[in-house]
């Protein structure tokens, strides 16, 4: 039996690393069939968060299988501390529903607090121990499975150097020029890492900082929250004050370009935590008080004045309350 299992198995991983784009396809689907299910049956919310958890489980499984037979990605020191982050950051809807199911708000209270707890002591190790310049969501991000292939039908290698952890530049062996020609001097240019990506900028202490107080506002959010209410402020307050804090503070030292620029990949994290400010009009108070209304009376304009378009918006309207009362969809980061 465990040699048929194991058999499947490595069928299964030849196919994912022969047909990527083909496994995308199915991954895509997965997804669309958790938003299919959501509202139209029974206990719709968990299936559809746990379909949807699957779902993201095996982009990540499977980007492991393209990653390990193509070598797309560096090796890091953290790298299975990301890998169980990333794991944890899809499933953490889904637990937090069973949890309530199962033993009721106290025990799903108790388990946010665990995974919070978790995920601050796990991410400040990856920026303090192993040396994470920024720690991203999901720290795992998926491949860019179209621009690896299109990479692999070059002829000619597109990275000549790359850099280590400590800012120096190495250029790769192959694309060394003759003895004669040499300037001995490294690349002018920006150096890549193994998979194509610039390499992140070095925190100084004053962006170190602000990563840490991005880091920790989960914690002190939820302690806050438990002192004075789901519902309180003081929370709400506390939670975008340190989110605009942290920012202001990376933006400030990216037009100062101090030290070198922020990477691209930096520059994108940085871009999603400003669009991440939005949920702002969905978390309580703000929500019950100002926007929820508003919010209702806009999608249901749209729903009956657009031909069509209330086949998305009206189912979207009845999950919106799931939405905000789940914490982990409002306060995950």
């Amino acid at each position: 039996m465990s040699t048929s299992l194991q058999e499947l198995y490595n069928t299964y991983k030849k196919w994912v690393s022969d047909n990527p784009l083909m496994a995308s396809d199915f991954e895509t689907t997965a997804k669309w069939i958790s938003y299919i299910f959501a509202g139209r049956i029974q206990s719709s919310s968990v299936i559809t968060e746990l379909v949807y958890s699957l779902s993201n489980l095996l982009v990540l499984f499977n980007d492991c299988i393209i990653n390990e037979s193509r070598r797309t990605l560096p090796v890091t020191s953290g790298a299975s501390l990301k890998a169980w982050l990333t794991v944890l950051e899809y499933a953490e809807v889904f637990l937090e529903i069973t949890a309530k199911s199962v033993w009721g708000e106290r025990g799903r209270w108790i388990l946010i607090a665990i995974v919070q707890a978790f995920k601050c002591l796990a991410r400040m190790s990856l920026l303090l121990t192993h040396k994470e310049q920024m720690v991203q969501m999901p720290p795992i991000a998926p491949l860019k499975r179209r621009t690896i292939l299109s990479q692999e039908n070059q002829d000619t290698p597109t990275t000549i150097g790359f850099s280590l952890k400590s800012g120096r530049i190495v250029r790769c062996v192959n694309s060394a020029t003759p003895a004669h020609l040499r300037s001995w001097k490294p690349p002018a240019f920006t150096a890549t890492q193994p998979d194509g990506s610039v390499p992140d900028k070095v925190l100084d202490s004053n962006l170190l900082f602000a990563e840490a107080i991005y880091i920790m506002k989960p914690v002190l959010h939820l302690c806050s929250m438990m002192r004075f209410g789901p519902k309180a402020w003081r929370p709400y307050v506390l939670s975008l004050v340190l989110d605009v804090a942290s920012l202001q503070m990376f933006r400030r030292a990216d037009k100062a370009k101090i030290g070198s620029a922020l990477s691209p990949r930096q520059k994108m994290e940085l871009s999603r935590r400003e669009v991440a400010l939005l949920l702002y009009l969905l978390r309580s108070p703000f929500y019950d008080k100002y926007s929820k209304r508003r919010i209702q009376k806009l999608l249901d304009a749209f729903s009956n004045n657009l031909p069509l378009v209330g086949y998305i918006l009206r189912p979207l309207a009845q999950y919106i309350p799931h939405w905000q009362e789940t914490y982990f969809y409002m306060w995950s980061s």
